[in-house]
């Protein structure tokens, strides 16, 4: 299963992240993990998401 990441910077000034670096699966198209980045590029903390599928419908476990 391939899996896409994806890069955010912010656009406004003052937010506490430099950067998102977010994971998605590319075959439920669903974030499975997001990293969060200081400024000084530093990885704050991640978050991982455990799906399931609830009547066809992807939510968090």
């Amino acid at each position: 299963t391939p899996v896409f990441v994806v890069e955010s910077i912010p656009v406004e000034e003052g937010s506490p992240y430099a950067r998102r670096v977010q994971h998605v699966d590319g075959a439920r198209w669903v974030v499975t993990q997001v990293e969060y980045y200081r400024p000084e590029d530093r990885l704050l903390k991640t978050l991982e998401a455990r799906w399931q599928e609830v009547d066809g419908i992807w939510a968090w476990e």
